[in-house]
């Protein structure tokens, strides 16, 4: 089975004609979808009337995966994890080896047809099964029905977990957040104690403070440099929307040159060249139309911008611009991932480079050099790019200026929150002052740790936000900012929550086609959840702290997969029904959480701070502090554990599509 595609939906369920679609302009602007091919099937095919046009905001994105037999079926991968997915598609096939009507491997999960109509009421929406399709566009399109939607709210036999008695979940909050508040409060006072033995910087004081941690260097260099650059970027965005009414053909040509101007500014010739060089290099190999070989040279681009020599070098001829090779560092790391996935993706939709060259050229850049996402990312999949891309001009009118205003003044107080935090808590100055750490009790080290894990929530919110609200404005859909991962108690919600659009592309490019490509048993799962984590120790950086936090991310995820194996497990389920009782089976899961939880510890330790910190953290945890620290530490996790499936129940409730309930 291929990795699965996702398909631009079409609201009529009919195929558009592909000459005509070639002849008349996009919206009647003149604009060519440079993805386009008659043979091929593309992805992004055009779209000649403006009513076709579905808005990923309000329709959910499905992906056309396509069966080893020529099956097709489009599913709602956003609105699913890996599990479900993989078990749909085992269901799926087999259904159809076997002859059978593919509505009988959905009776467990409720898909019904959708026609996908803007004034379609209940009654246009009729059950119906699969069917194999033979072009994208008439592929059936459905959309899963899930059990937390309003029909379901307040049934408690729907939430994801058991009920507990109030006062005991309200125990386990009081306790969190007790334990928590004492930390912090036990680490500022480190912190004020001990200020003039760190590197901090001096302000002016006020109610800021008089001392400020820089310490960061991913606050320090980008916050200031959307700063400096976001007239640009705002003018950029306002030239856009003036070309996407006017002169739509001409949009990637704008992109290109505003992006290369902004470029020049901020990181001079060298790193101009350097940033034009990455997908230029991943051009020629997609000639090949060799995904290995585009993988290949994936890897050899970050390890050649990891080795020691290369960085000296780097260093040496960026150093008139402040922090110059970070920033080249950084924004090369972005483009080469955006390169690897319009490749990856054009690979797919036209595997016999029908397309023109220089229309694939101008897509590439114009994708890679986007503006917004150009210095922090985050990450937007190709489709959906080129989904905004195609997307016709939407006028103004107050209520859409509203919606930006308040997230104008959402991100400005997370923003100031964050400088705030900055000049009162000074953890990241620790992490060059590692023989302080040492000096810390365990509750301000629990304190210190805390309060990073909360700080790399915040900067992130951010650092995602602000560019996804312009690239917004003009009608792309990019991921939505991290979520609070405080009460997470799975390594695999927190990569799908923190990050969804890397989470897209690991799944989308790595893991769904190494697990669809075999049996999908639980060796085919460990080899692309290692394959998974590969990509991350690559693309974060070839060292040896990156190398244990994702080693220890890895063993998370597959001691989650075992947990889930053997949950569903017969034997085991019988024996659960019978000897637990629902609210001794949460408590029970709780415990069993604390296996996952606690090593988390050690790698948020490691990727946050140092090596050396984490090791202090580590030994204080499990050797000289055992047993009252870790005995502490680990009811903590417990009271954590349950508040966190109190949440995970709440949301449920509420109708949070996002949640999975089993």
């Amino acid at each position: 089975m291929s990795d699965p595609e996702r398909v631009p939906l079409n609201g009529s369920g009919t195929d558009s004609d592909p000459q005509s679609a070639e002849d008349e302009d996009l919206n009647g602007s003149g604009y060519e979808d440079s993805n386009f091919s008659d043979d091929s099937n593309s992805l992004n095919s055009d779209i000649e009337n403006e009513d076709d046009m579905v808005d990923y905001d309000d329709r959910e994105a499905s992906y056309l995966v396509r069966s080893s037999s020529g099956s097709e079926f489009l599913l709602p991968l956003d609105e699913m994890n890996e599990e479900e997915l993989e078990g749909l598609l085992e269901q799926l096939e087999k259904t159809v080896e076997e002859g059978d009507h593919p509505v009988n491997a959905l009776h467990d999960h409720s898909f019904y047809q959708a026609t996908f109509d803007s004034n379609a009421t209940d009654a246009d929406v009729t059950p119906a099964f699969v069917e194999q399709a033979t072009n994208k566009a008439t592929a059936p399109q459905y959309r899963h029905k899930h059990p937390g939607h309003s029909k379901y709210k307040g049934s408690v036999a729907k939430l994801p977990h058991p009920s507990l008695p109030f006062i005991e979940v309200f125990l386990y909050f009081c306790i969190f957040l007790m334990m928590t508040s004492y930390s912090l409060y036990k680490f500022y006072s480190f912190g004020q104690k001990y200020l003039v033995y760190l590197p901090l910087s001096a302000t002016h004081g006020g109610i800021w403070g008089r001392q400020r941690d820089d310490s960061d260097i991913e606050w320090y260099v980008w916050p200031s440099l959307l700063k400096t650059y976001l007239p640009y970027i705002l003018l950029h965005t306002l030239a856009a929307t003036f070309v996407r009414k006017y002169a739509h053909r001409h949009l990637c040509a704008l992109y290109i040159t505003g992006s290369v101007c902004v470029i020049y500014m901020a990181v001079g010739s060298i790193g101009l060249i350097l940033c034009v060089a990455v997908p230029s290099l991943v051009f020629t190999v997609l000639l090949t139309r060799n995904k290995q070989l585009l993988w290949v040279t994936w890897c050899l681009i970050l390890l050649f911008f990891n080795v020691s020599p290369v960085t000296y070098k780097l260093e040496q001829f960026m150093a008139s611009v402040p922090e110059g090779d970070y920033k080249v560092s950084v924004m090369v790391a972005w483009i080469i991932v955006r390169s690897l996935s319009y490749a990856l993706e054009t690979c797919d939709a036209d595997p016999d480079n029908n397309l023109p060259i220089s229309r694939q050229l101008l897509t590439l850049f114009a994708y890679c050099f986007y503006l917004p996402f150009l210095f922090t990312g985050p990450y937007m999949p190709y489709v959906d790019f080129m989904t905004g891309l195609n997307a016709p001009y939407i006028p103004w009118n107050l209520k859409r200026v509203g919606q930006y205003a308040l997230q104008v003044l959402r991100f400005s107080f997370w923003m100031c929150l964050a400088n705030f935090l900055l000049h009162h808590f000074y953890a990241h100055a620790l992490h060059w002052s590692p023989q302080m750490v040492t000096r810390m009790d365990s509750w301000s080290m629990a304190g210190f740790l805390y309060y990073l894990i909360c700080f790399f929530i915040i900067k992130y919110v951010v650092l995602y936000g602000i560019p996804g609200g312009i690239a917004s404005i003009e009608g792309y859909k990019a991921p939505p900012p991290p979520k609070c991962v405080i009460f997470i108690w799975r390594f695999s919600q927190l990569w799908r929550d923190f990050d969804h659009g890397l989470y897209l592309f690991m799944t989308r490019h790595i893991y769904l086609p190494w697990v669809s490509a075999s049996s999908r048993g639980f060796m085919s799962k460990l080899q692309g959840t290692a394959l998974v984590f590969t990509f991350v120790y690559v693309w974060h950086g070839v060292n040896p702290q990156v190398m244990m936090w994702s080693g220890i991310n890895f063993c998370g995820v597959m001691m989650e997969k075992c947990g889930d194996a053997i949950a569903s497990n017969p034997s085991y389920q019988a024996w659960q029904e019978r000897t637990l009782s629902p609210a001794m089976r949460r408590r029970f899961h709780a415990c069993c959480c604390m296996l996952v939880l606690m090593p988390s510890v050690t790698a948020l330790a490691i990727f946050l701070t140092s090596l050396d910190n984490a090791s202090t953290i580590g030994g204080r945890v499990f050797l000289s502090g055992f047993p009252v620290v870790t005995l502490t530490l680990t009811f903590f996790m417990y009271c954590l554990a349950q508040s966190s499936f109190e949440m995970h129940n709440w949301k449920a409730w509420r109708g949070d599509k996002s949640v999975k309930i089993k």
